[in-house]
């Protein structure tokens, strides 16, 4: 792949560089994607740097339950500090302080609609059905909807009950509805 993800590896974060990739190489076709859990920066920046449209950054800037133990004691504020820190060369990022679902629902009233959604908040069973079901919706017809971490927490069940049109993407944690 052509695209430089050499910004994007400096951002904290647990996305492979071969992850990195193919989000970049996704969001270069893209217009306007829709980040579901951005951490600090690192794919959102990958898709912002690739893409000629916009990236909607939502997330809630608190970790997911799986995070508590390792934010335990770090002030609040903490994520969405360094989100803005290791964002703000990027324009084209409107950040969305919010739940998933919240988010979702308000941007369901308004014309907004995606051609890349890319789903990485809270990995248990449920909340990646929520998710899904929640910005599913959202997606422009042919457009793309992907995760990450395929095989961990509840992520796999979820995305093979209701995304049963997936495929897993090589070398990555990645599952992806392009191509199939």
């Amino acid at each position: 792949m052509s695209v430089d993800i050499s910004y994007a590896e400096t951002v904290t974060g647990w996305m492979a560089p071969s992850e990195l990739e193919y989000l970049a190489s996704l969001a270069e076709k893209s217009q306007c994607i829709a980040e579901i859990g951005s951490w600090q920066g690192r794919s959102t920046s990958a898709l912002a740097q690739h893409t000629p449209g916009i990236v909607v950054a939502v997330d809630t800037f608190q970790g997911s339950v799986e995070h508590h133990a390792m934010l335990q004691g770090k002030p609040t504020s903490g994520l969405w500090f360094a989100f803005q820190q290791n964002t703000s060369r990027y324009e084209n990022i409107w950040p969305l302080h919010a739940i998933s679902l919240a988010a979702a629902r308000i941007i369901s009233r308004g014309p907004m609609r995606f051609d890349m959604i890319f789903i990485d908040a809270s990995h248990d069973y449920d909340s990646v059905k929520a998710d899904i079901r929640a910005w599913l919706p959202l997606l422009v017809p042919g457009g793309i909807i992907c995760g990450h971490d395929y095989m961990r927490w509840g992520v796999k069940n979820a995305v093979r009950e209701l995304v049963p049109n997936h495929r897993l993407v090589p070398n990555t944690s990645i599952w992806s509805t392009e191509g199939v």
